[in-house]
């Protein structure tokens, strides 16, 4: 019990909480990745840090699922043009970290069951254009 009342107690003295993260592109580098075992789902915790613009050095985590991992793992080996080499994940992210490699993110925002949720996109997403509606003259002449 008295390693949690550490830990809050250090958050509470020492943490500074940011601003919401608000949509867009950010310049970012892998910082870590770590296994975690978790009662109800397994996943892979991310830390990255942003490299540019204002909140250059600002840490970002992301938790990725068994379902989005392989999607995450693809994009990003997209976006840095190693989609043709054959990659194990943990070397690959050591890699990553290693030689601080620079990729970019694309932050969205959506609503899931009335909560907002932010999404870490390693491929910019696809727009989604307005249909092209055209106005008919119906009156009848």
């Amino acid at each position: 019990m008295e390693q949690n009342t550490n830990k809050l107690m250090e958050m509470y003295k020492n943490s500074t909480f940011q601003p919401a993260l608000q949509e867009g592109e950010y310049k970012v580098r892998m910082v870590s990745h770590e296994y975690v075992a978790h009662a109800s789902a397994d996943y892979i915790k991310f830390a990255f840090e942003i490299t540019e613009g204002e909140q250059k050095g600002r840490q970002l985590t992301e938790n990725r699922f068994e379902k989005g991992f392989g999607v995450m793992v693809s994009h990003l080996r997209q976006q840095l043009g190693k989609e043709n080499e054959a990659i194990q994940p943990i070397s690959f992210f050591n890699e990553l970290i290693e030689n601080k490699t620079e990729f970019t993110i694309w932050v969205t925002k959506t609503v899931v069951n009335g909560r907002q949720r932010t999404n870490f996109n390693f491929l910019e997403p696809i727009k989604e254009e307005a249909p092209n509606i055209s106005v008919v003259d119906d009156e009848v002449k």
